[in-house]
């Protein structure tokens, strides 16, 4: 807040605010878009799995997903079975854990990847991060919310958990692309650690 209010040696009101609206208002479509096409992919590649293995398995999969579609609410007796399979448990948790936080930590800094021409220390680099992740997360919060109706408290204060958690590792990524300079790895390591603490 210190830094949105007054500035900080280089790190300007403009430039504060930029992280953050590149942060909230282009990483956030940006990495929905790219997220579905993920999603598509990976259950493109799973049904053409499934089809391939076992057809019979196929076809179940298909007559579930035609009751889900017709049914008004859903019915956890339908999918605890497909749920309970380990390759569901396995490519949930790839899915979840991995390739999603993924994509969510290469964009959250991208007001940093943008400005990497201004050769920025490490430690600018980290804050204009943070100001991006929290700017994601601003967005992201706003979008939970609407989906909320008589709980939304209790969203709130796990959501204030969830800002913490995409500043600090969108710092983390920024931190490793302002150390790109020293070394290559420092971006490889920071993404790694972004990931492994967001999933």
């Amino acid at each position: 807040l210190a830094i949105a209010m007054g500035g900080w040696d280089g790190f300007s009101k403009l430039r504060v605010w930029s992280h953050f609206v590149t942060g909230a208002w282009l990483s956030v479509p940006v990495s929905l878009v790219l997220e579905f096409i993920l999603m598509m992919l990976v259950g493109a590649l799973v049904l053409g799995t499934v089809y391939v293995v076992s057809r019979s398995e196929f076809n179940e999969m298909l007559r579930l997903l035609q009751i889900l579609q017709r049914a008004r609410t859903l019915n956890p007796a339908l999918i605890t079975t497909w749920i309970a399979k380990p390759w569901v448990i396995a490519l949930a948790f790839l899915m979840l854990s991995c390739l999603l936080p993924a994509i969510e930590e290469l964009l959250k800094p991208i007001g940093v990847i943008l400005m990497l021409r201004r050769a920025p220390t490490p430690m600018e680099a980290f804050i204009g991060g943070v100001l991006g992740g929290l700017g994601f997360a601003a967005v992201e919060t706003l979008g939970n919310l609407t989906a909320v109706t008589n709980i939304w408290i209790f969203t709130v204060v796990i959501r204030m958990g969830t800002m913490i958690m995409h500043a600090i590792t969108s710092g983390i990524v920024g931190w490793g692309w302002g150390a790109a300079s020293r070394s290559k790895w420092n971006i490889i390591r920071s993404f790694a650690t972004a990931i492994f603490i967001h999933g």
